[in-house]
């Protein structure tokens, strides 16, 4: 089975949109999807297709040490309260800089 939960899409520093990430990744044989775009939560799918399941991704930004480390969360509940409140709070910062 071919796997991909690092990919990102034009919600933050990826190429395509993420219905054309999902269907490009269908096109390479991927059954399993993360769009884990930087700082913000997952798009739904506008049209699920069969074949390709995702699981919800983000790449969030932090600081640690003194540097700016990315950690990558998957399998979450996206619609959580406090998750959707610290995620603005992460894009705004995103966008500041």
């Amino acid at each position: 089975m071919s796997v991909d939960l690092h990919t990102h899409s034009t919600r933050s520093d990826g190429a395509l949109a993420p219905d054309a990430l999902r269907a490009r990744a269908r096109e390479a044989g991927v059954a399993l999807l993360a769009i884990t775009d930087h700082d913000v939560l997952p798009e739904p799918c506008a049209q699920p297709s069969e074949g390709l399941r995702e699981i919800p991704g983000i790449e969030l930004t932090a600081q640690w040490n003194g540097g700016v480390v990315h950690v990558v969360g998957l399998g979450f509940r996206e619609h959580a309260p406090h998750l959707a409140a610290g995620v603005a709070s992460q894009r705004a910062a995103r966008e500041a800089r």
